[in-house]
């Protein structure tokens, strides 16, 4: 049998409007009282009926929240940054995902809202194709925040890494270890993040007096793998700035494939710092981005969209990425100059082939 209020108040005595105040820590309930309902809620096991607190107040404490995919740990990363905050707050999230297709991503939307969740935390699979909902979203004003990706013209509340600086990290310090012939595999153009990093990799080119090499492949591990081919036929670069951890991991995969050795051959550095960047054959130099605190920023954004006390339309929220130097990029062979702020990590390899180093160098940045 479920408990309700009302058995609570027939075993104290007192009303169900005093159990219901007692229970919601309002005024009008003396100490006393408050103290014997609450014991009595407790060892009569008393669960709060949500559906019919949140019909009664118009409150669901329900966060939507939209993913591309699941199949990077980068997106998970996110979502626990959104749980703890959420939890915290006393709201439950709901996870969708669109597996990167834009129809299925404003299926999602409607899912969501038809769920009644209050607010909506949207990392779009691709906002400008999509910037029609997302405006219909701003326009019925449910509370929605953008994270990792924006749209090229609609203004809505954004939490994001710098990738541009990001990039600029990455080629410069491909700069300083000697290289000449540096290219990108450069992401999807469609998307903000590919733009950003382009657009840092190329200013950095131009500062450095090399040419731009860059072959735009897309983001994936397979589109790694077909750019690198496609480039090295081309070019035959002695560095490359992947524009996402997978991309890089699928150039690495291919590098092998042709005989070539990272990063006496070839160096490769990626943006991600996803999990498994420590533990592949030649562990991966690469962007760490602060995955988890940007989870906490926008659900801590959306949270005070919510109670009223951020009703910014064009909030942004901008974390600071580091570089991350390890194996691949020949950095701790060559004994480059490495600037303050860089997290140096003299990983093992896992694989045969490995490519290790005596001594982790000085300059550790705790992130």
């Amino acid at each position: 049998m479920r408990i309700t209020i009302k058995h609570i108040a027939e075993e104290v005595g007192v009303s169900a409007m005093t159990v219901s105040r007692a229970l919601r820590n309002d005024k009008g309930v003396s100490e006393v009282v408050r103290q014997r309902i609450l014991q009595t809620a407790e060892r009569l096991n008393y669960r709060p009926n949500l559906l019919a607190r949140g019909l009664v107040s118009q409150r669901t404490h329900l966060l939507g929240v939209l993913i591309p995919n699941l199949r990077h740990s980068f997106w998970l990363h996110m979502v626990i940054g959104i749980e703890e905050v959420a939890k915290r707050e006393g709201y439950t999230v709901l996870i969708c995902h669109s597996d990167d297709d834009p129809e299925v991503e404003q299926q999602e939307i409607r899912s969501l809202i038809g769920r009644q969740v209050e607010a909506l935390l949207i990392a779009s699979c691709n906002p400008d194709h999509n910037a029609s909902i997302l405006s219909a979203l701003k326009h019925e004003r449910i509370p929605t925040v953008l994270f990792d990706r924006y749209p090229r013209e609609l203004n809505l509340p954004y939490v994001g890494c710098d990738d541009r600086l990001g990039a600029r990290l990455a080629a410069e310090h491909l700069v300083r270890c000697g290289y000449r012939r540096i290219a990108h595999l450069a992401g999807d153009q469609s998307l903000s993040v590919g733009r950003d990093r382009l657009l840092g990799y190329q200013e950095v080119m131009q500062e450095a007096g090399r040419q731009p090499i860059v072959e735009v492949c897309g983001f994936g591990e397979d589109n790694g793998y077909k750019g690198f081919r496609r480039l090295f036929a081309l070019h035959r670069p002695d560095a490359i700035f992947a524009s996402h951890d997978p991309v890089a991991i699928g150039a690495m995969r291919a590098a092998f494939e042709m005989g070539l050795r990272i990063p006496e051959d070839v160096a490769i550095v990626g943006f991600a710092d996803m999990d498994c960047a420590d533990h592949l054959w030649v562990p991966l130099t690469t962007v760490w981005q602060p995955k988890e605190e940007l989870g906490r920023a926008a659900a801590s954004l959306v949270l005070q969209t919510l109670n009223g006390t951020d009703s910014a339309e064009d909030s942004r929220v901008i974390l600071r990425p580091y570089l991350v130097v390890r194996q691949s990029c020949g950095a701790l062979q060559r004994g480059a100059p490495l600037p303050k702020e860089v997290v140096v990590k003299a990983g093992q390899s896992t694989f045969p082939q490995e490519v290790t180093s005596n001594e982790t160098l000085n300059g550790i940045h705790a992130h």
